[in-house]
């Protein structure tokens, strides 16, 4: 899919900011990726979802939301991809991530065409309403967070803003977890994470006072988030986006010891328990791996100027 593609041209991104011996190839197979990405958007701007009627689980779920949408008339399907959710707002998260993906690529390379597509898919989503599951509201609000930090259009940034206030902060309870079960999962509590992280970053290059706000915010809810991970351990391994919301939350925020042992906790128990079996299922490495590399050489700094200027991006 679109944003597994993207998440793993992300991935070696990262790779190639940590500074690998590789570093060279990894930004190669990156931007191969990401040209099959622009490649592959759709004419409303949207990066869709594949369209696989015979598929199982999730592309199933998609083929139905396109019979429905097609016995209201509307065009559902194009060049392969799915491009409309009828509300639901799952493309979101494929086109929230696809753009800002290709925003890591432009702040590489300066390619005009990353950011360009990018811009596409943020007007897409600035057109959407907001939906009741907040972690799909938060990949618009990354996708325009990081467009203002690339551009510093303030529009994109209040567009951002009402997003985040109205569709995503509202769920996030006193103790820092977001109140439906859905969202109180560790992987999409992380997600909500790494947007809000972003979000801070955007409104501090803005200068607007909002930024306290959403930091207070983020450090709740990353400290429920450690805290968590102290009391039962590593999970989500094969994704594991709590190590990504941590690296990120340290990098921006600063030391936090509470934060680092959880970041460690991930770390020994990938390493001592989960790798065996992920090679013994031929599974590829943990992606958020390279933002936790990246993460290391920042704080021995050992990153260049530009990697610590850059942003973290990972596969949800």
């Amino acid at each position: 899919e679109a944003q597994r593609e993207d998440a793993h041209e992300a991935q070696r991104e990262d790779a190639h900011e940590a500074q690998r011996e590789d570093a060279h190839s990894y930004l190669g197979c990156a931007l191969e990726g990401f040209d099959y990405i622009v490649g592959a958007q759709c004419s409303t701007g949207v990066f869709g979802y594949p369209y696989a009627p015979k598929g199982s689980g999730l592309k199933q779920a998609g083929a139905r939301i396109v019979e429905r949408g097609q016995r209201e008339g509307r065009t559902m399907v194009e060049n392969g991809w799915i491009i409309d959710d009828l509300g639901d707002g799952g493309l979101n998260f494929d086109n929230g991530v696809c753009g800002t993906g290709l925003l890591e690529a432009y702040r590489v390379t300066g390619n005009q065409q990353y950011l360009e597509s990018a811009r596409r898919a943020a007007e897409w989503a600035i057109r959407r309403p907001l939906v009741l599951n907040w972690n799909y509201n938060s990949f618009s609000g990354w996708l325009l967070a990081n467009l203002y930090r690339a551009t510093s259009d303030k529009r994109y940034l209040n567009e951002a803003t009402r997003i985040f206030k109205y569709g995503v902060l509202p769920g996030q309870m006193s103790n820092g977890r977001w109140f439906d079960q859905h969202n109180a999962r560790i992987q999409y509590h992380s997600v909500i994470l790494r947007s809000l992280i972003d979000f801070h970053r955007a409104l501090k290059q803005a200068a607007d006072p909002y930024a306290d706000t959403v930091k207070d915010h983020a450090v709740l809810g990353l400290d429920n988030l450690a805290a968590q991970i102290a009391t039962y351990g590593v999970s989500n391994v094969h994704e594991l986006l709590s190590l990504d919301a941590l690296c990120m939350g340290l990098s921006v925020f600063g030391d936090h010891p509470r934060w680092k042992q959880a970041v460690n906790v991930n770390i020994n128990g990938l390493c001592d328990r989960f790798l065996p079996e992920l090679e013994k299922r031929g599974m590829p490495m943990t992606e958020t791996v390279a933002v936790y590399l990246r993460y290391q050489r920042r704080d021995a700094g050992k990153t260049s100027a530009r990697s610590q200027a850059g942003s973290h991006i990972a596969h949800p």
